[in-house]
């Protein structure tokens, strides 16, 4: 492997490294030459394939996404140049801009956070989402509090209109008499 986990495979060793992923992954292709079917292999290999539209226009045909080791990949964006941010691990775990490799001549950007940084950040959000939730569930019970409490004051209210009405209708049967 080289420094960035990729696997180094040598010209000489294509054809055992080949057969030994039929092997473990699509056995039928060993036994006759067979269309390999890309779906069943993801999915002998434990992934799972999604179909989307990546644009609307359709001028990008396909995309890889790698999401259960790393499920902020391309949901993180750089805040310098706004694209999307990848994994890497050179020493320590941590995000970089997209753009960084992207770029030969060096100049790309060169953002990143730590892995770390990032739990910190979304422990954050967390809690101010969580704290919002709270707010809104008070209100929500201010609210109910507030519409019973104008409930009970109509209901009184009613009572004293109708002890109102039998009182001037004693005081006009006493003053008739």
């Amino acid at each position: 492997m080289d420094d960035d986990l990729v696997p180094v495979i040598y010209k000489e060793n294509l054809d055992t490294v080949a057969e030994q992923f039929l092997r473990d992954h699509y056995k039928k292709a060993l036994l006759e030459p067979i269309w390999v079917d890309p779906i069943e292999v993801a999915k002998n290999m434990g992934l799972t394939v999604r179909r989307v539209y990546i644009t609307k226009d359709g001028s990008i045909f396909g995309r890889s996404y790698f999401y259960d080791r790393y499920p902020l990949v391309g949901k993180v964006i750089c805040g310098s140049c706004n694209h999307r941010m990848s994994h890497t691990y050179s020493g320590r775990s941590k995000y970089e801009c997209s753009q960084k490799y992207l770029q030969k001549n060096l100049t790309g950007c060169t953002a990143g956070l730590l892995d770390e940084d990032i739990e910190k950040i979304l422990l954050i959000l967390l809690q101010q989402v969580e704290m919002c939730a709270d707010v809104s569930k008070l209100k929500k019970e201010e609210r109910a509090w507030k519409k019973e409490r104008i409930q009970e004051a109509k209901k009184r209210l009613r009572k004293l209109e109708n002890s109102l009405e039998t009182v001037e209708c004693d005081l006009q049967m006493a003053s008739e008499s």
